[in-house]
């Protein structure tokens, strides 16, 4: 499987490099599919991680500095015993440092070799957006509690960094501690639910109604709850379906 992560000024070399692997590739290769992604700053980490249930991926994840116009990840993939091709669903993820800046759709195809591709920067006016099939965060809804604010505060940054709306309930419609509709309303309207969990949040009724609020939600990626504490409190029955990233790791 061949992930590629690149500035949109970069894809003519990342089309004529795919053309060149197609040559010498046994078998044919997929439909290459370009998520256009947020304007990553130079110099900052990126990780690629597969999550293919069923299939083990070599290496797990592929971890880089974003320095270079475009980058290649390359993984080995092998289906688990027992697994019909055609039943492989999956997702690729592209965190920066820890926070998940985009995501897209892994189908196996029989004989067919996978190729994603990620745009790092937006295309320019005059060019066309093509093969969007991947999220672009725009809209975050951050849940916490509020003994949590320092960790949250670091949280905005990174994400102001990447011209994400930072919809923290603190600065927008939380009087205290005090639900209401309109705070619900701006969970509905979200691109991302960012769960902030820790101790101070599991024992929050406040952060349950938020999270429970966001499962009303049909996305399957919605919900994105992130932890920085060792061992990690325990999820809610209803939440343990859910990838879980440690701060500080993709």
């Amino acid at each position: 499987m061949l992930v590629y992560v690149y500035a949109a000024a970069a894809w003519p070399e990342v089309a004529e490099d795919l053309g060149l692997r197609a040559l010498t590739l046994k078998g044919s290769i997929s439909e290459a599919k370009e998520a256009i992604s947020h304007s990553i700053p130079k110099g900052t980490t990126l990780t690629v991680m597969p999550d293919i249930p069923g299939v083990q991926c070599n290496p797990p994840s592929y971890r880089f500095r974003w320095l270079e116009d475009w980058h290649l990840a390359e993984f080995r993939v092998k289906a688990d015993t027992g697994i019909r091709t055609d039943a492989i669903r999956g997702v690729v993820r592209i965190y920066l440092e820890s926070l998940l800046v985009a995501e897209i759709e892994v189908t196996a195809q029989k004989e067919a070799i996978p190729v994603m591709a990620f745009a790092a920067a937006s295309p320019q006016p005059q060019q066309k957006e093509t093969h969007a099939t991947g999220k672009v965060y725009r809209k975050i809804f951050v849940s916490y509690a509020h003994k949590d604010t320092p960790v949250v505060e670091q949280l905005e940054k990174a994400y102001r960094a990447l011209g994400d709306d930072y919809l923290r309930d603190v600065k927008k419609l939380r009087s205290g501690e005090v639900w209401s509709e309109a705070l619900e309303q701006m969970i509905a309207d979200a691109d991302l639910f960012q769960l902030c969990w820790s101790d101070h949040a599991k024992g929050s009724r406040y952060v349950e109604q938020e999270w429970r609020s966001a499962l009303k939600r049909s996305d399957k990626s919605f919900i994105r709850p992130v932890y920085w504490e060792k061992p990690m409190p325990a999820l809610p029955a209803e939440l343990q379906h859910l990838h879980v990233a440690f701060l500080g790791e993709a």
